[in-house]
């Protein structure tokens, strides 16, 4: 489980992919493979999945690895990590205080135990700013002759380490192949990711007035979480 503060990292696509990449890595440094299941916890037309599209088309070619990316049936599903969120609202509801972000990582770890606890990785330097170097690489949807690609449509999307892209409308399969990149002959190579920089509203001075006069009453162990913070 990845976590960051509101100004370290913005809760978008660039993050879902940085912590994507991280855990395939993990994986890869740990075992090699040549197959990647990916499930989604909503149907492709919920959200905006272009972008994940061509990170999934660019990590299928440069490490040699085939992704079957499988979303659920249009609407919401009630998948498991759904319910592990349920049982952190309820132990969020029954403490009187929280005085630092830490203690919502505890929390949030907790609230699974079998098979085993979550672990919780707290590191700004994971986020990364993928949209500005994966975009120039691909065209704006797939596109196959004759078809018109509509990702909602899809519930199965395959990437191949030849740069080819095949979707299914059914979970059968039946695929059919489209073409995502610009150019056949551009160089796959690893690319150089910049830091994420999140920005966040400025603070009204009577907020921040309130926040510093709330600081005299955090015990020790919070006083010092958050200077060290800072």
């Amino acid at each position: 489980m990845y976590s960051c503060m509101k100004s370290e990292a913005k809760k978008n696509t660039n993050s879902v992919i940085s912590l994507v990449y991280r855990s395939l890595i993990e994986l890869i440094d740990r075992e090699p493979f040549k197959c990647a299941i990916l499930f989604s916890d909503a149907c492709g037309g919920q959200n905006k999945n272009f972008l994940l599209m061509c990170f999934c088309a660019w990590f299928s070619e440069v490490y040699a690895v085939e992704i079957l990316h499988v979303y659920p049936v249009r609407g919401h599903s009630y998948s498991i990590c759904d319910r592990y969120f349920g049982i952190y609202g309820k132990k969020l509801k029954k403490l009187p205080i929280i005085q630092t972000a830490a203690e919502y990582l505890k929390i949030i770890a907790k609230s699974r135990e079998k098979p085993f606890p979550y672990w919780s990785t707290w590191d700004p330097s994971l986020f990364k700013e993928w949209e500005t170097v994966l975009r120039p690489f691909f065209k704006k949807k797939p596109t196959k002759k004759h078809s018109c690609f509509t990702l909602q449509k899809y519930c199965m999307l395959k990437y191949k380490p030849d740069g080819t892209i095949s979707a299914s409308k059914t979970y059968t399969p039946d695929f059919e192949d489209f073409q995502y990149w610009k150019n056949a002959d551009i160089t796959r190579q690893e690319l150089d990711i910049k830091p994420s920089q999140a920005t966040l509203p400025p603070l009204k001075p009577a907020k921040i007035a309130d926040v510093r006069a709330l600081y005299e009453f955090l015990n020790e162990g919070a006083r010092t979480w958050f200077q060290r913070s800072r």
